[in-house]
């Protein structure tokens, strides 16, 4: 008896291997096709106003901290997830702060405005909530900017995510580099310097033919030339 209940208990292991694996192959294949239109490229070796990829680390610069972790970011997505009566999927409640940031290699820096951007992400910090637990300060907080704040839905328990681009990560953008005039302080201070003209920065921005997407996959990042 106590034998059959161990090999049940390692079936069902099994099985939800299986899926945690099968569903990790369908998220990344999803973010490779996104990514495969445009070829990947050195930050320095992208043409002027033709569509292509670009992989870099954001620089340390505005950034804010991210709901549950705290970590210094440039975008976070949080979802809230919770069963609702009469359903046997999870509802899901999601909501996201995003500000521009830019990337460097070795071969130079551009800069990105996500705004409009889509942006898809690895989930890096996880809050499951079982009925009566206490919450800390953070979650409360991701509840309130839910509007969640009392639903009875959650008297049953609750996961939160949390999605991030941090300061210090590698990521990919897709769309067309351009090339425009640098209007931060520091560059103003540096025209007045040279003769040759005023200072550029290089941006990302999305078109018809090559929208704006960003991504932290690291089976993206990791095939980027070096």
């Amino acid at each position: 008896m106590v034998v059959r209940v161990l090999v049940k208990i390692v079936l069902w292991l099994a099985g939800l291997g299986a899926v945690a694996v099968a569903t990790r192959w369908v998220f990344v294949a999803r973010v490779r096709r996104l990514f495969a239109s445009h070829p990947l490229r050195r930050i320095g070796d992208a043409s002027d106003g033709q569509p292509g990829t670009v992989v870099g680390t954001i620089v340390d610069g505005e950034s804010f901290p991210a709901p549950l972790s705290g970590r210094r970011c440039v975008y976070a997505e949080i979802e809230v997830s919770f069963h609702v009566r009469g359903s046997k999927r999870p509802h899901t409640v999601a909501f996201d702060r995003r500000i521009p940031f830019s990337i460097e290699d070795d071969t130079g820096r551009t800069y990105v405005d996500p705004a409009d951007a889509e942006v898809v992400c690895e989930a890096d910090h996880w809050v499951e909530r079982g009925a009566g637990e206490r919450l800390s300060r953070r979650e409360r907080a991701v509840i309130d900017r839910a509007g969640l704040t009392g639903a009875r839905a959650l008297q049953r328990g609750f996961r939160l995510r949390e999605h991030v681009l941090a300061v210090g990560e590698r990521v990919a953008i897709s769309g067309t580099v351009v090339h425009e005039l640098d209007p931060t302080p520091v560059a103003a201070a540096a025209e007045r310097g040279y003769r040759e003209g005023p200072p550029t920065r290089g941006r990302v921005v999305g078109t018809a033919r090559a929208p704006l997407r960003i991504t932290d996959v690291r089976q993206v990042t990791d095939a980027a030339p070096r």
